[in-house]
């Protein structure tokens, strides 16, 4: 019939001509997965993780470098949260730990809104994240912001529009390059494109508008 409630199955019956399942939508004669299901394979993906951050090789009985992370959300096989967002930051948390740390990258242009020949600068940041390693930024700036100077730590080279950024980096560490620039009368929506590249690759963009003039709307004091 469609509407059976899932208890002993992992998948809802879909109806025979493919139209709605109560709360489930349009299903094209698909099987419907049941939440027993999903927490099913939710459970496995649990169990790869810490099956990897115990190093592939977990011992009963031995303390291991995935305990700390279950201890957040269980305490006993009887004894556990039954918060989700509990369980959602102990998965985030395991992940990172698989992975390692990560690097954050950002850039900006300020200001946002400029006039053909005003002057603005983009800044390029970057938080490394692991071992030592060279950092090696690629900014090809858009010709409508035509670039001035560039400066930051580490070397820094600018060929016309396009600017080369290499600087060493540890973990933790944070690097700023400014690049200078000055706008040109080309009205419309820039977009500056930056590569990152480390342990990892990143790309960020930061856009800006030219406007072609300026409208100054009068102020009219009335007296008493």
């Amino acid at each position: 019939t469609g509407k059976d409630n899932g208890d002993g199955f992992f998948f809802y019956p879909p109806r025979r001509d493919g139209g709605s399942l109560d709360y489930c939508g349009q299903n094209g004669h698909r099987l419907v997965p049941s939440i027993r299901w999903e927490n099913l394979r939710d459970g496995m993906e649990d169990y790869e993780y810490l099956w990897l951050l115990a190093g592939g090789d977990p011992q009963v009985g031995l303390g291991n470098a995935a305990d700390p992370y279950v201890a957040q959300v269980v305490q006993s096989r009887t004894l556990f949260s039954r918060v989700p967002t509990d369980l959602a930051a102990a998965r985030e948390a395991l992940a990172r730990a698989i992975v390692g740390p990560v690097a954050v990258a950002d850039k900006t242009a300020h200001p946002s809104a400029v006039a053909p020949g005003e002057a603005l600068h983009y800044t390029l940041v970057y938080t490394h994240g692991g071992p030592n390693a060279t950092l090696v930024v690629t900014d090809s700036v858009p010709a409508a912001t035509v670039v001035v100077t560039a400066t930051g730590p580490g070397s820094v080279q600018v060929d016309g529009q396009w600017v080369t950024w290499r600087v060493p980096v540890s973990d933790g560490q944070a690097v700023q390059l400014i690049i200078q620039a000055t706008a040109v009368f080309t009205p419309g929506a820039v977009l500056n494109r930056a590569v990152f590249s480390s342990t990892e690759v990143l790309t960020r963009e930061a856009g800006l508008v030219i406007y072609g003039q300026r409208t100054f709307l009068p102020l009219v004091l009335r007296g008493p």
